[in-house]
């Protein structure tokens, strides 16, 4: 793969481990979600010209987590919300957790991954639009990708969920 592209976009991702960070220390907690189709081609979201944040950029699924609500309660619904799927806990992974230099490292993000193995995606995307990639090097040539993506595809490819 272009080990170039993903070193150059990484340095704007940091790792949080979970069990050593002050989760305090951040404003605001998300999940996001890299999807695999059925057909293994990548899955991401091209969010609205109108967006209240990062118009027009590439992203996961996924949104902010609620009080009282876990990253996997949150992903779950974030998927049901903008794609009208209904995903189950032992169908998606969680990869890890990073803050972005896009807000600051002041949010939270739990990143997870989840394959459409049984073909229950439609057309459908109440924010943004789909956007479809046959293959990861598609999705890193974007100018426009959210700093998380490029951090995603990376442990989706060490973890062997795509290649």
């Amino acid at each position: 793969f272009n080990g170039l592209i993903l070193l150059n976009n990484m340095s704007k991702v940091k790792e949080i481990n979970l069990k050593k960070h002050d989760l305090n220390a951040f404003r605001a907690e998300f999940a996001g979600c890299l999807i695999l189709t059925k057909d293994n081609k990548i899955l991401l979201q091209k969010r609205d010209k109108k967006a209240f944040s990062y118009p027009s950029y590439i992203s996961a699924f996924g949104g902010r987590i609620e009080t009282r609500e876990t990253a996997t309660q949150a992903i779950i619904r974030e998927l049901k919300e903008e794609l009208e799927i209904i995903v189950t806990e032992d169908e998606i992974r969680f990869i890890g957790a990073v803050a972005e230099e896009i807000s600051d490292y002041s949010e939270l993000i739990y990143e997870f991954f989840w394959h459409d193995k049984n073909g229950i995606l439609t057309d459908k995307c109440n924010e943004g639009s789909q956007k479809i990639f046959k293959c990861y090097h598609e999705v890193l040539v974007n100018k426009k990708l959210i700093d998380d993506v490029p951090w995603i595809i990376k442990r989706c490819i060490k973890l062997g969920f795509i290649d």
